[in-house]
C-alpha cells in the first residue's frame, strides 16, 4: 500500500486550506480541492519520491481527529474522498503526518 506525505491543501481558487495533516475545517457544500503530496515507493523501487497532485470532493471533514458524517461525529479519523468519481476512505496517522489510502 502506497503511503503519501501530504504537503498541503489547497482550494478551487488556490488558498491554502491546511498544511497539516488534519484539515480543521468545516463545510456546508462539498468543496473542491486539491491534494498536493509527495508518494514515498518502497524500498525495492529505490528511494524515487514523486510529487503528485490531484483533485477531491469532500464528503466528510476531519475535525480534530474526529470524523464528521453528516454533521455527526463518527469514532475513528479520517476523510471520505471522492476522486474521479470513486470513493477512498483515508486512514490518517497523525503522529509523523503519513496518511496511507484504503
Amino acid at each position: 500500500m502506497p503511503t503519501y506525505r501530504f504537503i498541503d491543501w489547497i482550494d478551487e481558487v488556490g488558498n491554502v486550506i491546511a498544511n497539516v495533516p488534519t484539515i480543521n475545517l468545516v463545510v456546508e457544500r462539498d468543496v473542491t480541492i486539491t491534494a498536493r503530496y509527495e508518494e514515498f515507493l518502497p524500498e525495492h523501487q529505490l528511494s524515487l519520491v514523486s510529487d503528485k497532485t490531484d483533485y477531491y470532493v469532500i464528503e466528510n471533514v476531519l475535525l480534530s481527529g474526529v470524523l464528521l458524517a453528516d454533521g455527526v461525529p463518527v469514532a475513528g479519523a479520517g476523510i471520505r474522498l471522492n476522486r474521479n468519481g470513486v470513493f477512498y476512505m483515508e486512514t490518517v496517522t497523525l503522529t509523523d503526518g503519513s496518511y496511507n489510502f484504503e
